[in-house]
């Protein structure tokens, strides 16, 4: 897949980052708070492509964040760093299932059939388990975006198949 960290550190930076004239604003509520981190795992996600350069056309954005609402702990002083990484490991393996990429004939389909559980947990882990206060907003934004970025090239593998004479091959990547 083609993508950029840099990109997803710019969108949550968005989110960390009170001094950034993009700063969205500290969510009031969960939703709003789940809906900033799709949003912003979606803005980098869209620029996808398969090893055939087709483009990401339909994922569970909505799906990322009602998982997230689900999963993440109401009060920030119950649970752990593990539980929100596993939250959002929940939310991204939600967000790739049966993702569409867009197709060219010769080209059946384009489908992520495959997504690694634990892979953006164990990336994230490093990261949620360290509060210091060296950890400005553009470092987490940094580290973060890192572990996404691992996460999303190693873990998601997308199905391509393709139509040769009245056979469809298929060839995973």
């Amino acid at each position: 897949m083609t993508l950029v960290a840099a990109t997803l550190e710019s969108e949550l930076l968005k989110l960390f980052d009170s001094s950034s004239a993009s700063f969205v604003g500290y969510p009031t509520t969960a939703i709003a708070a789940a809906n900033n981190w799709a949003n912003a795992y979606d803005a980098y996600a869209k620029t996808a492509m398969d090893m055939s350069g087709d483009l990401l056309v339909t994922a569970n954005k909505a799906g990322f964040a009602s998982t997230l609402i689900s999963q993440l702990p109401t009060d920030p002083t119950v649970g752990s760093y593990v539980n929100a990484a596993n939250a959002f490991d929940a939310a991204f393996i939600i967000y790739w299932t049966a993702a569409i990429f867009a197709f060219i004939p010769p080209e059946a389909s384009s489908i992520v059939t495959v997504i690694v559980p634990s892979t953006l947990a164990n990336l994230l882990l490093p990261t949620f388990s360290d509060i210091t206060a060296a950890g400005t907003a553009q470092i987490k934004a940094q580290q973060m975006a890192a572990a996404f970025h691992a996460a999303t090239t190693t873990a998601v593998t997308v199905t391509i198949s393709y139509v040769v004479g009245p056979a469809v091959l298929s060839k995973l990547f």
